[in-house]
């Protein structure tokens, strides 16, 4: 089993519930943790985490989590 580690991704975008959260984009910082039988490439996962937050523009962090839960796996 390989495991990749990622820690502190930092990147803005509009994430929040509030009017006032989704006007202008906030620094997030993520970590992550992924394992598989084959080989990951950090450098996509990190590219797609940072694309799929900007255009999705998560309300909850936990929207986040469940949608990148499916997507990596799908993948």
């Amino acid at each position: 089993m390989i495991s990749v580690f990622v820690d502190s991704l930092e990147f803005d975008t509009i994430i929040g519930l509030l009017d006032f959260e989704r006007v202008e984009a906030q620094r997030v910082c993520i970590d992550m943790e992924f394992s598989a039988d084959e080989f990951i490439d950090y450098a996509k996962v990190c590219e797609v985490t940072q694309s799929e937050f900007k255009e999705q523009k998560f309300y909850k962090i936990e929207d986040a989590l469940e949608y990148f839960s499916i997507k990596f796996k799908e993948k």
